[in-house]
């Protein structure tokens, strides 16, 4: 899973391959909770993490205000809704496959 910062991120996501962008803070339950169910979607998808402390211009960029939010890109662009609040393995990938 890479990390990315506001020096990588536009490049990141420019990518035409489907791809999650976990928006997180090290403070928080739920962000700590997802953890283990995006490592095992990132072994077969396009997986990366924003820390919203690191990085408040992004945070900002993308009106993010509950955590953990996960935001699916495509050719730089946002693709449908973001996913806001704890989600299994299982769900996450049912959402790869919906917006692919």
């Amino acid at each position: 899973m890479t990390n990315l910062n506001e020096n990588t991120f536009d490049a990141f996501v420019a990518n035409p391959e489907l791809t999650l962008v976990d928006f997180w803070a090290s403070w928080c339950g739920p962000c700590r909770m997802l953890a283990p169910a995006l490592e095992t979607v990132g072994q077969k998808y396009r997986v990366a993490k924003v820390d919203t402390e690191e990085n408040p211009s992004l945070t900002r960029r993308f009106k993010i205000n509950s955590l953990p939010t996960m935001l699916f890109f495509k050719d730089g662009q946002v693709v449908g809704q973001p996913l806001i609040g704890l989600r299994t393995a299982a769900q996450i990938e049912a959402e790869f496959a919906g917006r692919a």
